[in-house]
């Protein structure tokens, strides 16, 4: 059987985190558990209603960052455990939606999006639950929006999005600070 490329997708992710049974509402800033196919409401306060924000979830909660609020788009940064908490931080990436986000069980990387004025970016933001990061992605994937991002034990992924081309296919490593086009 030959393996062929993936179809080229931007905004749809499956995932599967077995250790974490809450969805997250982020139009309603609300969450839910799922027990015995009843939903149970378990948090009215959060982050203000939006959309296309990125989205990372943890072992036990998940992190929260821009998106899109029907006028603006936002930089603010919350946390989900058993309730939504806000982290305040010093120099945050600027306003953006539909960027990438991933949680590496040390480090919340944010990825691309598009900023205000429209733009596309290929900024690349650690937090470490300390302060924001912005690494070198000068060799790296071009500015794009509705990316995917993920890490493995050989770096930081990125698949998918549109640029100034159109919906891109292409597969990018991130490894001791060096960027690779895989596909």
């Amino acid at each position: 059987h030959t393996m062929t490329s993936p179809q080229t997708h931007s905004r749809y992710v499956l995932a599967y985190l077995l250790t974490f049974f809450c969805i997250i509402d982020i139009m309603g800033c609300t969450a839910s558990t799922f027990t015995n196919f009843t939903w149970t409401e378990v948090s009215q306060t959060g982050p203000s209603p939006r959309s296309r924000a990125a989205f990372a979830l943890t072992s036990n909660g998940a992190y929260l960052f821009g998106g899109f609020d029907g006028t603006n788009n936002l930089n603010d940064l919350w946390s989900y455990t058993t309730s939504w908490q806000i982290i305040s931080t010093a120099d945050p990436p600027t306003e953006r939606r539909d960027a990438a986000g991933h949680w590496d069980g040390s480090v919340l990387y944010v990825f691309g999006g598009t900023l205000s004025d429209g733009t596309y970016t290929n900024e690349l933001w650690t937090w470490d639950q300390t302060a924001w990061k912005q690494l070198n992605v000068s060799t790296g994937p071009s500015a794009r929006t509705g990316s995917v991002v993920f890490t493995s034990p050989d770096g930081l992924w990125i698949y998918g999005g549109i640029n100034a081309a159109g919906y891109s296919a292409e597969l990018w490593l991130y490894a001791s600070e060096v960027w690779t086009m895989l596909i």
